[in-house]
């Protein structure tokens, strides 16, 4: 899969990462998406290298040095939650 398939996640490449900005309407739906991507987390073993959040919103970061290919299934997962 190609870093450049993974709609609305943007690619850096030094160092080799996915990052992308995830908005909400309300605190509730934010801290929602949060609780879900935990629970996707601790199924799957990866981890966000970078998450910082507020009200209304929520940045991710992953790390694509280690596991490349796991890592961009688990940013399409994420995105799948964003979307649900």
């Amino acid at each position: 899969m190609a870093d450049t398939e993974i709609e609305g996640w943007d690619y850096r490449a030094k160092p080799s990462s996915l990052s992308r900005r995830f908005e909400f309407p309300s605190y509730a739906q934010t801290r929602d998406f949060l609780d879900r991507l935990d629970q996707l987390s601790q199924e799957t073993g990866l981890y966000p290298h970078s998450t910082n959040f507020g009200t209304s919103y929520v940045n991710l970061t992953i790390d694509l040095d280690a596991d490349s290919e796991a890592f961009r299934a688990f940013a399409v997962k994420v995105s799948q939650l964003y979307r649900a």
